[in-house]
């Protein structure tokens, strides 16, 4: 297996993707504050993780790993946290109307 990665790394394996979600700026917020305890505790050193919310509350999560697979992890466990949140805030919102 290190023969692999010191090859990933010899070839510039990095793999980094970046996702831009348009929200309203307070959900915005909100998602970048819930998800903030997981940005300052890293799940993984293969992995580094990134997020900006937009003054018209544009969440931007830049990711960057040290293959594919660490990019692939990174970005699911990312993108269902932002889901769930989001799907949670629906149903309060349906909950109060």
């Amino acid at each position: 297996m290190s023969d692999v990665l010191n090859e990933a790394s010899f070839l510039g394996g990095k793999a980094e993707a970046e996702i831009e979600i348009d929200l309203s700026p307070r959900i915005g917020h909100i998602i970048a504050e819930a998800i903030r305890p997981e940005l300052e505790e890293s799940l993984s050193d293969r992995s580094n993780v990134k997020l900006t919310v937009e003054s018209e509350g544009k969440i931007i999560l830049h990711i960057s790993a040290v293959d594919t697979s660490a990019l692939r992890a990174a970005l699911n466990s990312y993108l269902r946290w932002i889901s769930a949140i989001t799907k949670t805030l629906n149903v309060f919102e349906d909950l109060m109307h």
